[in-house]
């Protein structure tokens, strides 16, 4: 395991190859009722039910917060066997679905009719969904963090939302465990298919250099072993170019900020160096940047915390 100093993110390194995960999705994982590990003998109607009971208040919350949905297409991806698309449907919503297990799909397609569900594969999620979505959603598996490729993922996601459509994300903060249940391994047993473990920050950073305005990323009050946090994005109506800096993105004024700080307390004292200055010009010039680097940085925390 690595941390990334930038955005925090903790990553298996070397990763895994394409043959080891597939290896492990069908020998081995066993997460899921539909896994070929248990032969979808668990999906049937009371499982189900026992998860559209679990699920029905938080998908009904986002709904809600989302403004009318009534009669858009959302994409659910790894639908499992279509919890999300029967809570959607009671408020009028058209839901499809892609899971890489055949026994998920099968269910969710004899319940809610052929067409809409589409067995895809861990290494290609999102393919094989027809059309453009208004919402893709992931809400049920923490997605992100099996995915061998997210930053693929979710460019192929930004390729098959509408404009102005959104995407919705639901991940584990693994530096928020559950308070009664401190210790626990980043891995265990699930050390291919966590391919890494991500924070409310990563995961935000993820989104963001895909493309997405950020809306919302904030954490849940929900959780398992860790603390569930919750990004919402939308796809802009002009692409961001490469560079461009927008006022009211956090990360990116932080990113200025640090680049400021570093110049003027590293570089700029070298190069008065280099022109002979004496020490005490020096260290002036290093106390008043960090001075004005602290008050930026107070700044900062008051208007994005």
């Amino acid at each position: 395991m690595v941390v990334c100093r930038g955005c925090g993110l903790i990553y298996t390194n070397p990763r895994s190859t394409r043959d080891a995960m597939d290896e492990f999705y069908t020998n081995r994982f066993q997460s899921d009722p539909g896994a070929l590990r248990r032969h979808g003998e668990d999906v049937n109607e009371n499982t189900f039910e026992k998860h559209v009971k679990q699920m029905t208040p938080f998908v009904e919350s986002l709904i809600d917060s989302l403004g009318d949905l009534n009669g858009k297409r959302w994409l659910e991806v790894r639908c499992r066997s279509g919890t999300v698309a029967e809570i959607l449907g009671r408020h009028g919503i058209e839901c499809h679905g892609v899971d890489p297990f055949a026994a998920n799909v099968d269910f969710a397609s004899r319940r809610f009719g052929p067409g809409r569900f589409h067995q895809s594969s861990v290494h290609d999620l999102v393919g094989p969904a027809p059309g453009e979505f208004d919402v893709i959603g992931m809400l049920t598996v923490h997605v992100l963090a099996h995915a061998s490729a997210p930053s693929k993922l979710l460019k192929d996601c930004y390729d098959r939302l509408k404009v102005g459509g959104r995407i919705v994300l639901v991940d584990k903060d693994v530096t928020q465990p559950r308070p009664d249940n401190l210790k626990f391994a980043l891995s265990g047993s699930s050390a291919i298919a966590h391919c890494q473990h991500l924070t409310l920050n990563s995961l935000r950073e993820f989104v963001r250099k895909a493309g997405f305005e950020v809306e919302r990323a904030e954490h849940l009050d929900r959780w398992s072993t860790l603390r569930h946090a919750i990004v919402v994005a939308r796809k802009p109506e002009r692409p961001r170019a490469a560079g461009e800096i927008k006022a009211d993105d956090p990360s990116t004024l932080h990113h200025q900020i640090v680049s400021l700080y570093r110049w003027h307390v590293v570089r700029a004292p070298l190069r008065a160096i280099q022109r002979r200055v004496g020490k005490k010009r020096i260290k002036m010039m290093q106390s008043r940047a960090r001075m004005a680097h602290h008050r930026t940085m107070k700044w900062f925390k008051r208007r994005w915390a």
